[in-house]
């Protein structure tokens, strides 16, 4: 296995795990915030707030694993019937667009963070910095980017018992 097949590997078993830590502690705490809120008409202290920005990291870094498992929505009704180069030339299209939507969501993203930053906004309850919480549409959209990279490589790749011819 390359170096770099290991990193992947490392880093796709972090993003998993943090993941499912989020998710865990997600659901914890709106569990138990909705027991005592029933039961004991109490509440834990900023268990909205928490799940929010939970939420919002989980969302942003699952479409690096969407894209990771090829599970993103797309119509193939017109791909499933191309073979050869014509399906080729449609995924690097599609790659290209892609890119192209991840790189203003990256730029952007920059720029949202880098206000909040400046601004030094924080949420009322936990004083969570808000410039951490937007921070994870650049980071997601540059590992989703990476992959869709990849995914470039594995479309110049010769199919299995495909010739490599040296023309």
């Amino acid at each position: 296995m390359t170096a770099l097949k290991k990193i992947v590997n490392v880093y796709n078993k972090v993003e998993e795990t943090l993941l499912v830590i989020m998710i865990t502690a997600s659901v914890l705490v709106l569990f138990i915030n909705v027991i005592l809120r029933y039961i004991f008409n109490s509440s834990l202290y900023g268990a909205d707030e928490l799940a929010r920005v939970l939420f919002i990291w989980m969302s942003w870094l699952g479409i690096s694993i969407g894209e990771r498992e090829s599970e993103h929505i797309k119509i193939d009704l017109l791909t499933s019937r191309l073979k050869g180069i014509s399906e080729k030339v449609i995924k690097i299209i599609s790659n290209l667009i892609t890119l192209t939507i991840l790189a203003l969501l990256v730029w952007f993203g920059m720029v949202v963070v880098g206000k909040y930053y400046s601004m030094s906004n924080r949420t009322p309850m936990y004083h969570i910095p808000q410039w951490f919480i937007y921070s994870c549409i650049p980071i997601s959209c540059t590992v989703m980017g990476l992959r869709v990279v990849a995914k470039f490589f594995e479309i110049f790749k010769p199919a299995s018992g495909e010739e490599v011819s040296a023309e």
